[in-house]
Formats: C-alpha cells, structure tokens, sequence
C-alpha cells in the first residue's frame, strides 16, 4: 500500500487491491474515494474546504470512561526468566519492597477513583459510563482477600453511581494472573464479577521460562488453573511472551493451545514479542543498546500473526476489534488513558500514570494515603500527557494509521522507557505491527468498495 502524507491530517493511499486514490483524513477519521484522475490543485482546494469544518481532539472513547491500574502485590510464587518488572539493576517488582496492599490503602484508593470518574461523567454530561480495572502484581492472587474487597465494593459502588447519576455504567475488571492459585473460589469470585482472567502460557516453552523458585515448570499447574476457569465459564485471555530467537515458531504456540483443548473456549489471544525489563530498559542510558529483534523477523511476525488469527479464527491481540472501533470512533487524538483518564496505584498507595510506570520519580502523582498533595501531583503529570496528541509523537505524526494505530505501538510507558521521550515510539514496534495492519486495513477498505 503505497501512502503520501498531504498534510498534518491528511493522507493519499493507493493499493493493488483498488485501483482509485483513497484521501484519508485521519481525525475525525474519514474516506474520501477520489476519481482515477486527480490534480494537485483541486486535492489542495478539497481539503481547504474540509479544514474549514471544526473538529475537536476529545475523545469519544474516553468521554464518561476510567480506568484503574493496581499493583497489588509485589510478593510473587514464581520466578519467569524475562519477567518485565523484575530487574538485574533494582531489587524487588518494580524495585519496590515485597508487600500487599492493605484494606485501607485499598479503600482509599477506590474513594479516589470513584471522585474522579464522577467528575468525568458528569462534566462530560455523558449518557454511559465505563470503568475498567486491571489488577495485576507480583502476583496478585497472594493478595485474594483484598483483591476481593476490591471487586466487592467497586461493583456497589458503581452500582450506586449508576443510579445517582440515572445512566448505565459498565464495570469491565481483569486480573493478570500466573494462574498457579486458581481454584473454584477465585472462579466463582471471578465470574460473579465478570472478571476476565489474562493467563500466561507460553506454549512448548513454558516450563523452560515460567518456573517456581526451585526451577520447576508450571505448565501443569497453569493449565488445572484454566480448566477450573473453562468449566466455571469464565472470561479467560490466553498471552503469551515469546522470544526473540522463536519468534519465526510463533505457529508452535497455537499448536500447544490446540492440542490442549483451549481455543475451544478461549477466542482471546495476545501473543508479546519479549522485551527487556522495564527498569533494564529505563537505566540504559545509550538506548541502542536494549535488545531488539532481527528487522526481517519484525516483518514475517505480522503477516504470520494475521495468518494464524485467520486460521484459528481468532482476534489475536483485538488488532481488528481495536482498529475497526478507533475508526467507528472518528480516529483517537490520543492513544492511551495514561494519567488524563486512567491511574495506576503500587501497593503502598503510590500512585503513578500507568503500572509500567510504577516507581519512576518523573511520573510520581502523590499517594492516596497522603491526600493534601495530590492534586498539585495528579496535576503536574497530567500537564505532561496531556500535550501528548499522536500528531506531536514521531513517527506517528507522519503515518497513515496516527489516530486508529492500536496501542500496542504507541505506548507512553514504553516510548518513555525505550527512548527517554514520552513523543517518541521505538521504532521497532512500527516494524512488528505495522505489516498486519495494512493488511487489516486493506480488508477494511475492500469491504466498503463491495459494499
């Protein structure tokens, strides 16, 4: 698909698949299909016209929406050789002491959220309202007790909001677990709130990679875990971390699921390219160095990723669900929460934009246990994000898929950590994702051609 940027907002394309110039005008996201001829001139002349239409960069998505990050605990009953908070450089998850949050803590930082999201729906004026919770660790089911207490009172509360407030909420929580402590009392738990559960199992290699502190595999475990959740008929999310040097073997991965009975259940799939631990990446200060993957595995990944998601028909990582929907939004000025419409909380009540960002000083927004100051913290970080449109971030201000990109590219967390600029995206992850977009996108425009 060959793409000539026109200006800030706009984009020439044109494929082998359709034989017109297609202009896009990325926000709000349109298709404009043009005659087979086409001047410069009049091109110009046709996009003046549509600059002269307002557009705002608030989000859709995010009006009426929230989003909380807890590190629960930073206790964990494994020892995975690439665990991304863990650090050769920093003792501890996140370099933090091992300890669970407490119900206090807890408690306060549901208060916290609950004051914020209420201030969104109704400054919004909104007519729905969604709050996502992701609770994650450590490993967090060594924290149930609390991890219970949080589902408990977040769902009445939310409830409570709902009617208050006289409009829908949706509570959308998932728990990132090793899945080594699942048992019918978390499934019932889990599926009582409708939590999804994001189980990692790394297929063939598992046990090689995810083991307990006395080198055993805990591949056995993991999958009595998810047969508990398959046969409680929970929400399940299968990931896997694959490394560099088997990223070509990705195919082996699904083969594993497939001879364990599980994408009979299981339709969410997220396969992560192996990265260096965050605090591994953030201390190198010659970014060159991080490790990367071969530039010709970057581009067989996507293709291989879009063939197996056609061939087990699954959504693998939501890539169609996320692209199709930031279209069917008008395009995303911004493409991440962090900080404007999401906090993340450590255990000890620190709070901070996103839990790939815990305990990086820069980001630190004050702590729920010490209210008088937060709001000069929560504000001064917020100012830095909220500068942090896709048209100020490289390279996106120069690509086609700036305002519906998923967000597996333009990550603020990782662009901080991999460059030492929240406005810059590694390059690499264009290269892993950008070949199955075009695909994606491809097929999008096909359709509405037929149509």
């Amino acid at each position: 698909m060959r793409t000539i940027k026109i200006t800030e907002r706009y984009f020439l394309i044109r494929s082998n698949s359709f034989k017109n110039f297609i202009l896009i005008q990325t926000l709000p996201f349109k298709l404009f299909f043009l005659p087979k001829k086409i001047y410069k001139k009049s091109l110009l002349n046709f996009i003046s016209r549509l600059n002269k239409v307002k557009y705002s960069i608030d989000l859709k998505e995010f009006s009426g929406y929230f989003a909380l990050d807890i590190v629960i605990s930073t206790f964990c009953n494994l020892r995975c050789t690439y665990c991304c908070a863990l650090s050769s450089k920093i003792k501890g998850y996140y370099g933090l002491k091992a300890e669970n949050m407490n119900f206090l803590t807890a408690k306060r930082v549901i208060d916290l959220a609950l004051k914020y999201f209420e201030k969104e729906l109704t400054k919004k004026k909104t007519t729905i309202g969604r709050f996502d919770l992701f609770i994650t660790g450590g490993e967090p089911l060594l924290n149930f007790p609390v991890l219970k207490f949080l589902l408990e009172n977040l769902d009445s509360k939310l409830k409570e909001l709902s009617i208050k407030l006289k409009i829908p909420i949706e509570f959308s929580p998932e728990v990132a677990t090793n899945g080594v402590l699942i048992n019918n009392e978390v499934a019932k738990v889990f599926k009582k709130y409708n939590v999804q559960s994001a189980i990692t199992l790394d297929g063939p290699w598992h046990d090689e990679r995810r083991v307990y502190p006395n080198k055993k595999g805990s591949s056995k475990d993991v999958l009595k875990g998810l047969k508990i959740l398959i046969s409680n008929k929970n929400l399940i999310k299968l990931q896997s971390v694959i490394s560099f040097d088997k990223i070509s073997q990705v195919n082996k991965i699904f083969k594993y699921y497939e001879e364990n009975k599980l994408l009979n259940s299981i339709k969410a799939v997220n396969i992560i390219p192996q990265a260096a631990p965050i605090f591994d990446r953030y201390l190198i200060k010659n970014k060159k160095k991080i490790p990367r993957v071969d530039e010709n595995l970057y581009k067989n990944y996507g293709f291989l990723i879009f063939d197996l998601s056609k061939k087990f028909g699954l959504d693998v990582k939501n890539y169609q669900e996320r692209l199709f929907r930031s279209i069917q939004f008008g395009g995303l000025a911004y493409r991440c929460a962090a900080s404007l419409w999401k906090l993340s909380v450590a255990p000890d009540g620190s709070i901070y934009p996103c839990h790939q960002l815990t305990n990086i000083k820069e980001f630190y927004m004050g702590n729920v246990n010490n209210p008088a100051a937060l709001n000069n913290h929560i504000n001064r970080v917020k100012a830095k994000f909220r500068k942090r449109t896709v048209f100020h971030v490289k390279p996106c201000s120069d690509c086609l898929f700036q305002t519906i990109c998923i967000p597996f590219v333009d990550c603020p967390a990782r662009c901080y950590i991999e460059t030492g600029s929240l406005f810059t995206v590694p390059e690499y992850y264009c290269k892993i994702h950008k070949p199955y977009m075009e695909k994606l996108f491809e097929e999008f425009i096909a359709q509405k051609i037929n149509y």
